[in-house]
């Protein structure tokens, strides 16, 4: 059966009815959700102390991910600029520290005792390279050489004894230069000269300035510069024995007292110099007068 056309006008008119009021429905919700949920948001994005962040930027259309790119890349730079630059300040101060120990200027050793050991500085891997730490100038008035070099040194038959190894004649002249205080320059050798009693040579050499009055001016130089033992020592004005002692000394010119003479009965071949060693024919001590060359 078909419907009149009265029908379908009712029916019409109550089908636009019932849409009109789901739409107006629909509409009071999502103004309702609008007023709840606006505030909120504009909250969250207003609170938030980071200029620029992916999770609260608005979707964008765009296929590219350019602020973020940005974003990364700027960090980068700023973290390896400031990581060059750090390394670059670390090796400038490293190279003006290196420069300016290398280029500062030694001073001069101060001569402050009257027997003064010389400071040696010696690498950490190598005790046989050792340096002065001031400078070291040795006594040399210019004096002539009034007697021949002496060496007072052990033997390979006596490697625990020094002995004379010079002609007599020559300790003589250096024991009568020092009695007359002759003006001149003697010399001294002595300890194990030719490494017999070790494996290396430990030997000193005297260099003797004879000034004429009282004193003389000596500067020891052992054989070698080693973190083990002593390297220079430069004297101020050491007294000399009485005339007394050296004309004793020459009134029995055997070697074996020739020997004792000059470098005494304390020294060894492998320790020349012990503690608080002078050589015998001094008093053992400094005037106060500063040291000078004779004029």
């Amino acid at each position: 059966m078909h419907a009149t056309p009265l029908e379908r006008a009712l029916h019409g008119a109550a089908a636009m009815a019932s849409t009109h009021s789901i739409f107006t429905t629909t509409m009071s919700l999502c103004a309702a959700l609008a007023l709840a949920c606006g505030p909120e948001q504009k909250e969250t994005a207003s609170d938030s102390t980071e200029p620029t962040t992916t999770g609260t930027t608005a979707p964008d259309s765009s296929p590219t991910t350019g602020p973020t790119t940005t974003d990364a890349t700027v960090g980068t730079s700023l973290d390896t600029t400031s990581t060059e630059a750090t390394s670059t300040t670390v090796a400038t101060t490293e190279a003006t520290t290196e420069a300016t120990t290398e280029d500062e200027p030694l001073t001069a050793c101060a001569i402050d005792e009257c027997m003064t050991p010389i400071p040696i500085e010696c690498d950490d891997e190598d005790m046989f390279d050792c340096k002065p730490t001031c400078v070291f100038t040795p006594w040399d008035c210019g004096l002539p050489q009034t007697c021949p070099p002496l060496k007072i040194q052990n033997t390979e038959e006596s490697p625990d004894k020094l002995v004379l190894n010079s002609p007599v004649e020559d300790a003589v002249c250096v024991l009568q230069q020092l009695r007359d205080r002759t003006v001149g320059r003697v010399t001294v050798e002595w300890g194990d000269l030719q490494g017999f009693y070790g494996d290396i040579a430990v030997n000193v050499l005297a260099n003797v300035d004879i000034l004429g009055d009282e004193a003389v001016l000596m500067t020891w130089e052992w054989e070698y510069f080693t973190c083990c033992g002593d390297s220079a020592t430069q004297s101020r004005r050491v007294l000399l024995q009485p005339t007394t002692y050296f004309d004793d000394c020459l009134a029995d010119p055997s070697p074996e007292n020739l020997a004792l003479c000059l470098v005494g009965a304390t020294p060894e071949p492998h320790n020349p110099t012990p503690q608080g060693y002078f050589l015998p024919w001094t008093l053992g001590m400094c005037d106060e007068q500063p040291p000078a060359c004779p004029s």
